[in-house]
């Protein structure tokens, strides 16, 4: 008869079979470890090899210096892998691939720098897998034929990091399929054929917040080119460039959702300054589109398929025809949009139709040049014109020849700047009551007055609840130097400034001068230990000078 005796010890098992003993362990673990020993010399490839290859979480130990390790071969994830570089480490390639992660694998990067990546499909890092960039760095990598830094094929996350200098045939980050996220990263000066920074491909999924495109070039799409499915909320796109089409964004063929948005200084050669959609659908909301240019049609937006806006801003747009907005097939439905001190150098300042549908409603337009509009657009009631240019405001609650006084443009609230109205107020209370979004491209309710205001903006014309601080809650210990101040929206209230002060209502002031904020929450810079700190928050309104102030409230930092 066999005995059958389990010893169980740590991880593994010892199985004795009669005389013979048989090690059954777990799933291995994966080993990791640190590179060097403390010196610059001791952080070598061979180092960095040796730690890779059996996968788990690699830390440096390179002295206190910033160290370059050069990597000249592309390393395959094929374990599970965290690289930590501790904010002091970058790997270098030399006219390779630095990382390619297989799929059902994973690697998580952090505090580190990719750079001089060279190869023919992704310049740094293509991925299978499950991939996590988080405050990294990927800078002057390149690809002849597809993305400079990254192609993605799994599930990739871009957090807190820098996407900066990259050239390929598909810009910087080419995602392939799969999903990507994107959130706090800064996109500058990348280049490429078809989107300068990002290239998303048909079926695959992306989503961006709080991110910047800045600076990046391309013939198709200055910062970006989608085919996808692609979400974007509080991110600006500023001074892009695009030899042909969208000066900024290239919808082509894709669902493009842009909301909290702003898109201002983009430049085309051909078509949209700042947007060029081609695409099944287009939808913007709470989204400024301001500044930006093109030799050719639609200085602003450029429709070639299916586009919806509501609360959004067009200001100071210029092309030769359509300064705002140039509507050339498909369709494009407007609501409660302002269009203001637009310019086609030949024709429609606001609007310039040359095929499709465009349809207005509460729709405000204010002194574009050449004029409003070239071409028949189609009114769905309670629009305001300066001139009469506009053939088919022909609504009763139309309205032509209205010189509407605007604002510069500022922020005033929200996430992007807008332009207020100014006396005499015409646009007040002229809205539609039907099918009315709960607030403004500010976040300001809609029903402030009897009716909604005519444009992106409810204008706000009495005094500003005084603003109620919610947390830290009065008198409490926050164990956390960066604290997050916290109160109410109060009607009316649009723009916030906090006084933060330490020890004492007359102690040092902390934030010095305060800063107008658009919402109503701030992260306060590193806060001294054993101290009291009192704050109290400002606002002020659309039509107030003097500001609504809260009480004081206290907490410590021990």
């Amino acid at each position: 008869m066999i005995r059958l005796l389990t010893l169980t010890r740590g991880i593994g098992a010892f199985v004795l079979l009669g005389g013979l003993s048989v090690f059954l362990g777990a799933s291995p673990v994966s080993a990791g470890g640190v590179v060097g020993n403390g010196t610059p010399a001791s952080c070598t490839q061979t180092a960095f090899d040796s730690k890779f290859n059996t996968g788990g979480t690699i830390t440096f130990n390179c002295g206190t210096s910033p160290k370059t390790i050069v990597l000249t071969s592309l390393h395959t994830v094929s374990v599970n892998t965290v690289i930590d570089g501790g904010k002091k480490i970058t790997l270098a390639a030399q006219g390779n691939s630095l990382f390619k992660v297989l799929a059902g694998k994973s690697l998580t990067l952090k505090n580190i720098t990719l750079r001089d990546g060279n190869a023919a499909g992704a310049g740094a890092l293509e991925n299978f897998g499950t991939t996590l960039l988080q405050k990294v760095t990927l800078t002057n990598n390149q690809s002849s034929s597809g993305a400079g830094a990254i192609v993605n094929h799994g599930t990739m996350t871009l957090k807190n990091s820098n996407v900066n200098g990259n050239q390929g045939a598909y810009g910087a980050v080419m995602h392939e399929s799969g999903t990507l996220t994107v959130d706090s990263t800064t996109f500058m000066s990348n280049s490429g054929q078809d989107g300068g920074a990002l290239y998303i491909n048909s079926g695959a999924t992306a989503t961006i917040s709080n991110s910047t495109f800045s600076e990046n070039t391309a013939s198709y799409g200055g910062a970006l080119e989608n085919n996808g499915t692609l979400s974007v909320t509080r991110t600006t796109f500023d001074k892009n460039f695009a030899t042909a089409d969208g000066g900024a964004i290239w919808n082509l063929s894709g669902n493009l959702t842009l909301q909290d948005t702003y898109l201002s200084r983009n430049t085309s050669g051909t078509t949209g300054g700042a947007l060029s959609n081609y695409g099944n659908q287009m939808t913007l909301r709470r989204t400024t589109i301001a500044l930006n240019t093109t030799t050719g049609q639609g200085g602003g937006i450029y429709n070639d398929g299916t586009a919806t806006l509501e609360n959004v801003t067009l200001g100071e747009n210029e092309a030769a025809n359509g300064g705002g907005y140039y509507q050339s097939f498909g369709t494009s439905t407007l609501n409660f949009v302002t269009m203001t001190s637009n310019n086609g150098t030949a024709r429609g300042g606001a609007i310039y139709r040359s095929g499709g549908t465009i349809s207005l409603r509460n729709t405000l337009l204010a002194y574009n040049s050449s004029e409003n509009c070239y071409g028949t657009v189609s009114s769905q009631g309670h629009n305001m014109s300066y001139d009469a240019t506009c053939a088919g405001f022909n609504q009763s609650s139309d309205q032509n020849n209205i010189e509407q006084y605007m604002s510069s443009l500022g922020y005033r609230g929200g996430y992007a700047p807008t332009y207020l109205p100014s006396e005499p107020l015409y646009n007040v209370n002229d809205g539609i009551n039907t099918g009315v979004p709960t607030t403004d491209q500010r976040g300001m309710p809609r029903f402030i007055g009897t009716a909604p205001d005519i444009g992106a903006v409810e204008f706000c014309e009495t005094v500003p609840e005084k603003p109620k601080l919610l947390s830290p809650a009065k008198g409490t210990t926050v164990n956390k130097r960066r604290v997050v101040l916290d109160w109410n929206d109060p009607v009316c209230g649009t723009l916030f400034y906090v006084e933060l002060r330490r020890d004492s209502k007359n102690g040092t002031l902390v934030v010095n001068p305060p800063q107008p904020l658009g919402v109503s929450t701030f992260k306060t810079p590193v806060l001294m230990r054993g101290h009291k700190y009192v704050w109290r928050v400002y606002t002020v309104g659309d039509s107030t000078v003097n500001p609504a102030v809260s009480g004081w409230f206290t907490f410590s930092v021990p």
